[in-house]
């Protein structure tokens, strides 16, 4: 894993990753679940260093957010989007833009500034990253922040979505979902669990289990303020994340199989309880 900077702070702050990083790996090495779960290890450990490499993009370009490494006009113009007050990505925009965060971010951390220099093809675009990137916050970066970030364990590649995500109220629902939330106090005291996906203005809506007739929950959204969303799609390499756009039902997920609704066997970086580790 390879952190390179060019200046004499760079150089400091390049060393103070790599020791965090090492501090990871090895946790990753040494950890007991690694034998009896080495996808499930590796996808997490991986994804806790590019939070950590991404922290350091954060830090080198002394943005507040993600998204300003992106020149906003020309990544709506690559995805098609007309930005006005009430408009709304369609589900086909959505899936594009987080295609093309994830290549860009994945060429940011393996190439530092030299990203900017890289076209690639996305769908069926051809996406010249020197046009949708902010050139002048990209020129602060290094050279390198995770050479040898790859595919995940199960040959695809990681998800990433800029954060954080609107808290505007007219701000879609957000799509990343906590498959098995921890119960609250306030679950404790009642056998049924809501959804916020769905619950309504007086928060009494809940949702049946269509297999088992009970209640439970079918994703519950990802806390709104991560700087980053990233996710594995899981040993099924199918997203078990909401469909954005779609009704606000438990049903408007991917998987044929129900199980795998919201979030499912999706390895995260939003999930402080690891509700992915069922599948595994």
């Amino acid at each position: 894993m390879s952190v390179q900077h060019d200046n004499e702070a760079g150089s400091v702050r390049g060393i103070l990753l790599f020791v965090v990083l090492l501090g990871i790996f090895s946790m990753a090495l040494t950890s007991p679940t690694i034998c009896r779960f080495p996808g499930r290890s590796q996808g997490s450990s991986e994804i806790k260093i590019m939070e950590v490499a991404l922290v350091m993009i954060i830090s080198d370009t002394g943005i507040k957010s993600l998204h300003e490494l992106f020149d906003s006009e020309e990544l709506n113009r690559v995805l098609g989007f007309d930005p006005t007050p009430t408009a709304t990505m369609t589900r086909e925009q959505f899936e594009l833009a987080e295609r093309v965060y994830t290549r860009a971010i994945y060429a940011l951390l393996k190439y530092g500034r030299s990203a900017n220099e890289r076209t690639e093809r996305i769908a069926s675009l051809e996406v010249d990253f020197r046009a949708i990137l902010n050139e002048a916050k990209i020129n602060r970066l290094g050279t390198s922040y995770f050479s040898e970030l790859d595919k995940d364990p199960w040959g695809q590649s990681f998800r990433i979505w800029p954060g954080p995500w609107p808290e505007t109220a007219d701000a879609p629902p957000i799509p990343f979902r906590v498959y098995r939330p921890k119960r609250t106090a306030e679950m404790a005291s009642t056998p049924e669990i809501l959804d916020p996906w769905v619950v309504n203005v007086t928060g009494k809506q809940q949702i049946r289990s269509p297999q088992h007739g009970t209640y439970e929950p079918f994703g519950f959204p990802a806390p709104k303020d991560k700087f980053a969303y990233i996710y594995s799609t899981g040993v099924d390499r199918t997203s078990g994340q909401a469909i954005f756009g779609g009704p606000l039902t438990p049903t408007n997920y991917a998987p044929k199989v129900a199980s795998y609704w919201g979030g499912g066997d999706d390895v995260n970086n939003w999930d402080p309880g690891q509700s992915w580790k069922v599948f595994y």
